[in-house]
């Protein structure tokens, strides 16, 4: 099974850990948009918390974004291929159906794009000799907790300049080695 799918099959599972709402199931010859899926009609769902956030869009309907395109600061461009609208005007994902209508708990319309690098390093004792645990040798990889839920995540963005991107990712490296005195 190409990795496409599986992830896509991942993403309909329901419930979601992250909210309750249950999808509603669809087929896996029914997934892609070219398949006729007469009775398809999932649930619509937007986190609460998204439609408060000041960083997110509002919903459709004076708001009007340009898809498929830079629309100011947003880029709402797919990295794969030009995605289409439903007939009420809302983006399909690419992948195919989901079993949900809305942007759950995304922020933007169309594309949220996101750069999380993971930077690791081999763990060393004080003599800069790798640490080993059952023979093998301990990955350490750099994380944060982030402000808004306390979760552990990797360091990173959505939705901002590369610039911005690669000041986020830089700035809790910085961070760690100033507190801890170390060098990556």
């Amino acid at each position: 099974m190409p990795c496409q799918l599986i992830l896509l099959l991942q993403l309909t599972v329901s419930p979601s850990c992250l909210h309750s709402i249950a999808r509603q199931e669809v087929p896996a010859n029914l997934v892609p948009w070219e398949e006729k899926f007469p009775s398809y009609s999932p649930p619509i769902f937007t986190a609460p918390f998204v439609l408060k956030a000041e960083w997110a869009d509002p919903e459709l309907g004076d708001f009007q974004p340009m898809f498929n395109s830079l629309d100011g600061k947003v880029n709402r461009k797919s990295h794969e291929k030009t995605y289409q609208l439903s007939s009420s005007k809302e983006p399909l994902n690419i992948r195919g159906r989901t079993g949900l209508k809305g942007r759950g708990v995304l922020g933007k319309w169309g594309p949220n794009h996101a750069a999380d690098p993971v930077v690791t390093r081999w763990k060393r004792d004080g003599q800069g000799e790798k640490v080993t645990r059952k023979g093998k040798p301990v990955l350490q990889v750099v994380v944060i907790q982030r402000r808004d839920n306390k979760q552990w995540a990797l360091p990173g963005g959505t939705n901002k300049s590369t610039l911005e991107k690669c000041q986020d990712v830089r700035r809790p490296i910085a961070f760690f080695n100033v507190r801890h005195g170390r060098s990556w």
